[in-house]
């Protein structure tokens, strides 16, 4: 039998390198302090569509961790309903995404409340309405009554990569682990999420659906007694690494050391990187916004609108009269005026000159 992490005669106390991982969080904290500032710059209108925006992507790319492709815009639309925002794509009801959406909004929105197994319960029971995972039953709402492995490879080589804790000790491991996150630490909400989230998964409490619920705990402990919004995703960095990811928390889980420094700076790397993301993305709407407020100020005619618009949204590759041409179906002259007169009102320059004239905006 392979050496488990939960083996180790002194589990569940785990331990780390505070003068390594200080220096990770530090710049995880740096990160985030400076995203929520320049979110703070945004009227309430935009955080909220942000923050619905946020948690959509959550709920999507946690699914999808696990092969469940749920429907963007009807994740994004129960969103919308459940935060009481203006949503103009109005999708049809979803029970099923509900109450996915409600278990999202339960870990995230930051009231005072403790993690129990009342409430991992409920997320359960919401996770698996249909009583259902892959057309199989599974008892949901409950832990597991039987010994659980985790499989990797591809069907006819499968191989068993994890065995969890067993199962008669599930309820007692629990309670050790809700005392974690329900008690202040003396270290930061980084790394107790980073501890929470591979302490969960190496319990393997359920039948199914273990990973997802690892990564809403990882978010009841980032936003926990922090109302206010959502400004990064987890799950969507860690679905961008996911290759790394399996093998990070197998490495941890299948060591019998209970050292788990390796673990948390890859963790701590994963927030930092969403962090950073998220924040190059709004500084791109930042400079958008700042555009389109100059633009605003000059008559435009349609063609110049237009490509204003999928130049800003979706375009790859350079300007050029041609391409301009071709989109708007004008003539070669009328676009070279185009772009003549959007250069004299200062909204875009020429960046060469000859046959390989290309333009760009000016932000």
């Amino acid at each position: 039998m392979k050496d488990y992490i939960w083996g180790n005669k002194e589990w569940p106390n785990f331990y780390w390198d505070r003068s390594v991982i200080s220096l990770k969080d530090n710049e995880v904290f740096y990160n985030e302090g400076f995203l929520k500032g320049v979110l703070s710059s945004f009227e309430k209108e935009y955080m909220l569509k942000h923050h619905a925006k946020i948690i959509s992507t959550e709920i999507e790319k946690s699914w999808k961790i696990e092969d469940e492709n749920l429907d963007k815009l009807t994740v994004y639309s129960s969103v919308c309903r459940k935060l009481n925002i203006e949503d103009a794509i109005n999708r049809k009801h979803s029970s099923h995404i509900d109450g996915i959406v409600e278990i999202t909004l339960d870990a995230i929105d930051g009231e005072i409340k403790t993690l129990d197994s009342s409430r991992l319960f409920d997320w359960h029971s919401k996770m698996f309405p249909n009583s259902k995972s892959g057309g199989l039953p599974i008892k949901k709402g409950q832990y597991r009554e039987n010994p659980i492995d985790v499989i990797a490879g591809e069907y006819g080589k499968e191989k068993v990569v994890y065995t969890a804790v067993p199962n008669e000790s599930t309820d007692g491991e629990m309670e050790k682990f809700f005392s974690f996150v329900n008690n202040d630490m003396d270290y930061s909400k980084f790394v107790k999420s980073a501890i929470a989230h591979l302490w969960f998964a190496t319990i393997h409490p359920f039948e199914d659906g273990n990973g997802r619920l690892a990564r809403a705990i990882s978010n009841f402990v980032l936003y926990q007694n922090n109302k206010g919004y959502s400004f990064y995703s987890i799950s969507a960095q860690i679905k961008l690494e996911q290759k790394e990811y399996y093998r990070e928390i197998n490495k941890a889980q299948t060591n019998s050391c209970l050292d788990i420094t390796e673990w948390i700076i890859w963790y701590l790397d994963c927030l930092n990187r969403s962090i950073i993301k998220v924040t190059d993305n709004v500084n791109v709407t930042i400079k958008n916004e700042k555009f389109f407020r100059k633009a605003n100020s000059y008559s435009l005619n349609k063609n110049q609108l237009l490509m204003i618009g999928k130049i800003i949204d979706e375009w790859r590759g350079k300007i050029t009269t041609k391409k301009w041409a071709k989109i708007c179906s004008c003539s070669h002259d009328t676009a070279t005026r185009d772009l003549n007169d959007l250069i004299n009102k200062g909204l875009f320059k020429k960046i060469s000159a000859g046959p390989n004239t290309s333009y760009e905006l000016i932000y």
